[in-house]
């Protein structure tokens, strides 16, 4: 073993395409009859995000393993993403147009609607190329992104080499 390997025990764990706090992708536009875009953080992850993150759902629910790619497209969206877009956060169960921004050289993507099933606690989201139209969360089992972040939430962090 490494000198400074450490076992701890996670209490929960996932794998996005990002974080809201500035590491995501390009990020992607959002938007409704009414108001046709607007940009936020996008996160496309497995289901246990909210938790890993600490990030509480005020409304409906978090996506789970049954939100799948042969099932309705999903998305939770933050207070701020919602208050924007609709000037409530009064939401479930609406629909959404839902387009990733692509980075230099890639194709455009398709905008696709999907069905609002949560509202998400907004987050730190005054990162690298900070957007003010909060963040949206969608299963990664629905919308694929190459590049994965692996995070993992610990109540044991005390035993952990690195100052948090």
């Amino acid at each position: 073993l490494f000198p400074y390997t450490t076992l701890f025990i996670s209490s929960a764990t996932a794998a996005s395409s990002g974080l809201p706090m500035g590491i995501s992708t390009p990020g992607c536009l959002v938007g409704t009859d009414s108001k046709p875009t607007q940009s936020a953080v996008l996160l496309a992850s497995t289901p246990g995000i909210f938790a890993t993150l600490g990030v509480e759902i005020v409304q409906g629910r978090p996506f789970t393993g049954s939100d799948i790619r042969t099932t309705q497209p999903v998305i939770v969206v933050s207070e701020t993403a919602a208050r924007s877009l609709f000037g409530t956060t009064d939401v479930i169960g609406r629909p959404i147009s839902f387009q990733r921004s692509r980075w230099a050289g890639e194709f455009e993507h398709p905008v696709t609607s999907r069905l609002i099933i949560g509202v998400a606690a907004d987050t730190n989201t005054n990162g690298v190329g900070a957007y003010t139209g909060g963040a949206v969360y969608v299963p990664l089992d629905q919308h694929y992104e190459g590049k994965l972040v692996i995070s993992a939430r610990t109540s044991d962090w005390k035993r952990f080499p690195f100052t948090p």
